[in-house]
């Protein structure tokens, strides 16, 4: 068979090479990867757009992450850690009760 039939007969016989093309690459692409892309690059699009909502946005965040660092920190220092002196299981703490009181703490 001449080269120019053998591509008539195969066109023919498969059909569109273009179709045949796009139907095989959505079969061995992963469509959801694709999707997410156009979504993000669709997202940085509309903050390119919005530059105030953008730095309201990076001013909350960072407010956020500043608070929460400064309470673990106080959190951690008060509570978490152990006190600084030689052995600290040795410690105790008095407490006297009387009538007049419900309570007076000697640490």
């Amino acid at each position: 068979m001449e080269p120019e039939d053998a591509r008539r007969a195969a066109l023919l016989k498969f059909g569109n090479v273009t179709r045949v093309i796009e139907d095989t690459r959505e079969v061995w692409s992963t469509p959801w990867i694709e999707r997410r892309l156009q979504d993000v690059r669709f997202g940085f699009r509309m903050l390119r757009k919005h530059p105030s909502f953008v730095m309201a946005a990076v001013l909350s965040l960072a407010l956020g992450i500043g608070a929460n660092t400064a309470v673990f920190s106080l959190v951690d220092a008060l509570l978490l850690q152990r006190l600084p002196v030689p052995h600290p299981e040795q410690l105790f703490s008095l407490v006297r009760v009387t009538p007049q009181e419900r309570g007076e703490s000697f640490s």
